[in-house]
């Protein structure tokens, strides 16, 4: 995941500028270089940046990348896609057990066509 954002990063110089200019914020959020913050500050740093540009790019490109990988699914409950299997209520839903029980209504019927 990191090596492939790298790459974009170096391929793209709005998203490098971007990348810099979030990357100083987070330095900047509380005075402290963010890598010197306890985990509990730097989320709060993260929290202040979520809605912007910099939070935005490394968190699209980190959803597109787990999902992307079969390898790193099972560590976090990811059976791959299930439209064509009606959804995931029956289809292993609570099996990584910190799931909400669903409502009937949080899948479509199986896909029998």
């Amino acid at each position: 995941m990191v090596e492939a954002f790298d790459a974009k990063v170096q391929a793209d110089a709005d998203l490098a500028g971007t990348v810099k200019a979030g990357v100083a914020e987070l330095d900047n959020t509380f005075g402290v270089p963010f890598m010197r913050l306890s985990p509990g500050v730097q989320l709060e740093a993260l929290k202040r940046m979520e809605g912007g540009p910099f939070f935005q790019a490394v968190r699209g490109h980190t959803v597109v990348a787990l999902y992307g990988n079969k390898n790193v699914w099972p560590n976090f409950g990811y059976q791959g896609a299930s439209a064509q299997d009606g959804g995931y209520l029956f289809r292993g839903f609570q099996d990584v057990g910190w799931t909400m029980e669903p409502d009937a209504e949080a899948s479509p019927p199986p896909f029998l066509g």
